[in-house]
């Protein structure tokens, strides 16, 4: 349930005033909107730094690997893209080439 439904949910059931969800989903709205960046890094110097929003990578969790060097990444991305207050870190992965990727959402 998003943010906004939430209130309105609230709201319906008499547990805030109209004017609290009034600001409530004012402070919702002004939100900036989250993204998803992944960065990777290869032992031979090259580098790939990609920012995506956060509602597209919810349309495209099919393309994500269930599964990358041992670790279930698309578990972690969705449990956190539920998450609508998480910031930070993911994951980060050692491949098996001796790459780094880093995923966070900012």
């Amino acid at each position: 349930m998003t943010s906004i439904e939430q209130i309105l949910e609230d709201l319906a059931e008499r547990r805030i005033s109209k004017q609290e969800a009034k600001q409530l989903i004012r402070t919702v709205l002004s939100r900036k909107p989250r993204k998803i960046r992944v960065r990777v890094r290869g032992k031979t110097g090259k580098n790939v730094n990609i920012v995506v929003p956060v509602t597209m990578i919810e349309k495209a969790l099919h393309w994500i690997p269930n599964e990358v060097s041992g670790v279930d990444v698309r578990s972690k991305i969705e449990s956190v893209i539920e998450d609508e207050d998480f910031r930070g870190e993911v994951i980060t992965i050692n491949g098996d080439e001796d790459e780094e990727v880093y995923i966070t959402i900012e």
